[in-house]
């Protein structure tokens, strides 16, 4: 039963679980492998490797909250949610652009590494993927774009390896979490809107011609 598993934890693991608690309610997802600042790689995160030994204790205990924790060992990504559906955050639309972008992108790139686990691309890769998808009416301010990415990495979908979240030049790593966070129905909503976009813009260049076209009295 996991109420006498926390009860015989020691004071160390049971301040370690109560920190990861609130961690995961914060955050809602978890990876196992994250970027070190000092030598811009990924490395095991302590955490994660917490939850995965007292994993059936966390689900016990959030489970009567309300909260479903999901352990997904290949991804190497946790995942926390509320099966009332409450408490959550609502993603404004640069926000949502910008996870949805970056889904994309991740499996985009994933299809080609071997080796490498880690996903990257700069900030200006974003930007031109948005751009190339209509998603982009006009150029987008410093403090938006800055703002919104700083919200992915609070949820541990993205982080940087050095540099501003402004400078175009500054690159990301796209954490796993994203194929969490993002489903195949939202990516295919996301390209219907571009071509929707396309086929309007199209309409209207039509409409444009055939009005130069037309002769004057």
């Amino acid at each position: 039963m996991w109420m006498d598993e926390l009860k015989n934890l020691s004071d160390r693991d049971r301040e370690s679980f109560s920190r990861l608690v609130n961690l995961l309610l914060a955050r809602t997802f978890l990876v196992r492998e994250r970027v070190d600042l000092r030598d811009k790689s990924l490395v095991i995160d302590r955490d994660f490797r917490f939850l995965e030994r007292y994993h059936s204790l966390l689900c016990g205990y959030l489970a009567v909250a309300g909260w479903d924790l999901n352990l997904d060992v290949h991804l190497g990504v946790a995942a926390l949610s509320n099966r009332f559906g409450s408490n959550r955050y609502r993603l404004n639309k640069f926000e949502t652009y910008f996870l949805l972008v970056l889904r994309l992108i991740y499996a985009e790139t994933s299809e080609k590494l071997t080796l490498r686990r880690d996903v990257t691309c700069s900030v200006r890769d974003l930007l031109e993927k948005m751009s190339l998808l209509n998603l982009l009416e006009k150029k987008l301010s410093d403090k938006s774009l800055g703002e919104g990415l700083s919200t992915l990495r609070e949820f541990n979908l993205i982080d940087r390896l050095e540099g501003e979240w402004t400078d175009p030049e500054t690159q990301l790593v796209i954490y796993p979490s994203v194929l969490l966070a993002v489903n195949e129905a939202q990516i295919r909503q996301l390209y219907e809107k571009s071509r929707q976009w396309s086929v309007a813009q199209e309409e209207v260049l039509i409409a444009d011609e055939d009005a130069a076209e037309t002769p004057a009295d």
